[in-house]
């Protein structure tokens, strides 16, 4: 057993570096995604808004630890390895996806249907449409919930620890095993967690307030 030291800190402080890399690249990869998932999801097409639905359901129905497992195990099998980010990327990406998916497609179908024909009857095609008038309206109005999602993404980052990817609890994992001061690691974890999560919560209930 080892007393807790500097560098045990700089390698918990590491890990919260690789937690916010993966949120943010989940965020943006998630982020694309999702867009695209909450428009053909609002498609009155059943089948342009039948394969986005699935995709929703299937990811917001399976637990995130069993997609990650399926990605850096499964494809392992097929002779191709994957790395640890890269898996918990992906995972991670498709969790988002979902979930802003559904949060976005109800923002579009909150916006009034004389938006659309008013856009409509200035001669603007499909894409202008929603690229000027919908979707600036849409992302505003879900901003709270967004955000909101965000917190639950960056929490949703500790699965990572369990195919051996180095994000803050795992770090925290790696330090306790040497310490066993199970109380201050675990305890620093938590600080930082909320650290990152807290001005993200107030932002969310902000935002909710100003209503925009």
């Amino acid at each position: 057993m080892r007393e807790f030291s500097q560098n045990h800190m700089i390698l918990i402080l590491q890990g919260l570096g690789w937690t916010m890399a993966l949120t943010l690249a989940a965020m943006v990869f998630g982020g694309i995604l999702g867009l695209l998932v909450a428009v053909l999801r609002s498609s009155p097409n059943r089948w342009i808004s039948l394969p986005s639905a699935v995709l929703i359901r299937l990811f917001q129905g399976i637990p995130l630890v069993v997609v990650i497992f399926m990605i850096y195990f499964g494809i392992a099998r097929t002779g191709y390895n994957v790395s640890p980010f890269v898996a918990c990327t992906v995972g991670l990406s498709l969790f988002a996806a979902a979930f802003l998916g559904e949060i976005w497609r109800g923002a579009l179908l909150a916006i009034p249907r004389a938006q659309w024909e008013s856009a409509d009857s200035l001669g603007m095609t499909s894409f202008q449409m929603l690229r000027i008038a919908i979707l600036p309206q849409a992302l505003r109005l879900s901003a709270p919930a967004t955000v909101g999602f965000l917190v639950q993404l960056v929490k949703a980052t500790s699965v990572c620890s369990m195919v051996g990817f180095v994000e803050l609890m795992r770090a925290g994992q790696m330090v306790n095993g040497t310490t066993f001061d199970s109380f201050r690691v675990f305890g620093i974890v938590a600080a930082l967690y909320l650290l990152i999560n807290l001005p993200m919560s107030f932002a969310a209930k902000r935002l909710e307030k100003l209503k925009l």
